[in-house]
């Protein structure tokens, strides 16, 4: 059984550069604003100190609005939370805040139809759950995550961004017992599955039975036996009724 990767994987990734403008991608045709780039990163790197900066975050919109930009932001993001080597990274109310507006505005200038767009996405859903901002409620603290303000967005409502997803996730995971028995790779792939379902779950608010059509078309384009796919449904709907 082999996975049916058919996705084109020519489209950009992010780079693994150290965090200068002058060094992310560009487009041949990008004429983006270098002195806004680098505006950009040197309140992130502020912000991800926990400094309140006094900054209007609309005036990086025009970044915002072409797709390159959109990608350099999500890489000055995800690479500034990578060389911090930090598992969370805590932040005051305001810093929080700010970063949030970021994402928020470049979320609202994506294109579901987009592929470009679903590399940031991924991207954005990563580092998501790292920046957290804590409070006292009740004489406990509750840490509220970046994630928790944006799982509502439109792009993760689209079936095209979570297959690109779990293409882009498990074909590298596969690659390990593709030279194993069908019966191993079977395995391996069910578990695949239900682990992508799972951190689907919270994600757009996506219905049970979408869901469900979503993991069964998966795993149909992978080989899986029907009794294999009525194992995972099974398995999922139970956790899907579980409190998140």
């Amino acid at each position: 059984m082999e996975i049916e990767n058919n996705k084109d994987k020519s489209t950009a990734r992010l780079s693994t550069s150290p965090v200068k403008p002058s060094n992310l991608y560009f487009d041949d045709d990008s004429d983006l604003d270098l002195e806004l780039l680098d505006s950009l990163l040197k309140l992130l790197q502020s912000l991800l100190r926990s400094e309140s900066v006094e900054c209007d975050v609309t005036k990086y919109e025009s970044l915002f609005r072409k797709d390159s930009g959109r990608r350099i932001f999500v890489h000055m993001l995800h690479q500034s939370l990578v060389l911090r080597q930090d598992q969370n990274v805590v932040l005051a109310k305001i810093p929080f805040q700010q970063i949030l507006s970021l994402i928020t505005l470049a979320l609202t200038e994506m294109h579901i139809s987009n592929p470009a767009d679903y590399i940031s996405a991924k991207a954005l859903m990563e580092c998501s759950t790292s920046i957290i901002w804590t409070t006292k409620e009740k004489k406990k603290h509750v840490n509220h995550m970046i994630k928790d303000y944006i799982n509502q967005h439109v792009i993760w409502q689209n079936l095209n961004f979570w297959e690109e997803y779990f293409w882009d996730k498990t074909s590298q995971s596969f690659s390990t017992v593709k030279s194993k028995p069908i019966e191993e790779q079977i395995t391996f792939m069910a578990k695949l599955l239900k682990d992508f379902g799972r951190n689907m779950i919270g994600w757009g608010n996506l219905p049970l039975e979408t869901l469900s059509l979503f993991l069964t078309d998966m795993a149909k384009k992978n080989g899986l036996p029907q009794n294999s796919i009525n194992t995972i449904l099974e398995e999922f709907k139970m956790l899907h009724k579980e409190p998140k």
